[in-house]
C-alpha cells in the first residue's frame, strides 16, 4: 500500500515538474513556436506516463512480495501461559485451546518437512532413472549406428542394391522403420 501511495506522490510531483517546464518553454518561445511547445509537452507527457506505469508496476511487485511474505512467516503465539497453580480454573479453556492451535502447527510443519523430503527422493530417483534410461538408449543407438556402417561397407561404391539409396535407408533408421534386432523397436 505504501509503494502506491509513493507512486501517486511521484506522480504529482512530476506533474509540478511538467508545469514548470512548461512555463519557461512559453516565457522562452513567448508563444512564437506553438509546435515546438506542442513536441515538447507530448514528450514530457510520454515520459511521465513511462515512469507512471515503471512505478506502479514496481509497487504491484512489492506488494505481491509483502503478500507473500507475510503467508509463509509462521504464526507464533503471544498469549503463551502454561497449566500452573496460580493461573484459576477459568483461564484453563485458554492454555487448552493455545496449546491446541500450537500442537497443530507443529504437525503441520512435520508433515510440511515430511513432504518436502518424499519429494526430493522421488525428484532423484527420477533423475537417475532418466540417466540410465539414457545411458541405455545412447548404447542403443550406437549399436545401431555401428551395424549401419558395417552394411555399407559391404555394399562398397555402387549404392544401395534393394532400390533404395543410402539417404532413404538413412531417414526410414531415423523414423525408427525396420527391424534393427536390438530389441529397442526402432526406440530412441
Amino acid at each position: 500500500m505504501n509503494a502506491l501511495k509513493n507512486a501517486s506522490s511521484t506522480h504529482r510531483a512530476v506533474s509540478r515538474e511538467r508545469e514548470r517546464v512548461m512555463d519557461d518553454v512559453d516565457d522562452a518561445s513567448g508563444k512564437a513556436g506553438g509546435r515546438k511547445e506542442l513536441a515538447l509537452a507530448s514528450h514530457i507527457k510520454e515520459e511521465e506516463d513511462a515512469l507512471l506505469h515503471k512505478r506502479r508496476a514496481d509497487a504491484e511487485k512489492l506488494e505481491k512480495k509483502l503478500k507473500l511474505i507475510n503467508e509463509n512467516v509462521t504464526y507464533e503465539s503471544k498469549n503463551v501461559m502454561g497449566s500452573v497453580a496460580g493461573a484459576g480454573s477459568g483461564a484453563f479453556h485458554e492454555y487448552r485451546h493455545g496449546r491446541r492451535r500450537e500442537m497443530e502447527r507443529l504437525e503441520r510443519m512435520d508433515e510440511e518437512e515430511e513432504e518436502e523430503r518424499i519429494q526430493s527422493e522421488f525428484e532423484e530417483r527420477k533423475r537417475k532413472r532418466e540417466e540410465k534410461e539414457e545411458l541405455e538408449a545412447k548404447k542403443k543407438r550406437e549399436k545401431r549406428m555401428k551395424k549401419k556402417m558395417k552394411k555399407k561397407e559391404k555394399r562398397g561404391p555402387q549404392g544401395g542394391q534393394g532400390g533404395k539409396d543410402a539417404e532413404e535407408e538413412e531417414k526410414d533408421d531415423d523414423r525408427g522403420g525396420g527391424n534393427d534386432d536390438d530389441g529397442d523397436a526402432g526406440l530412441d
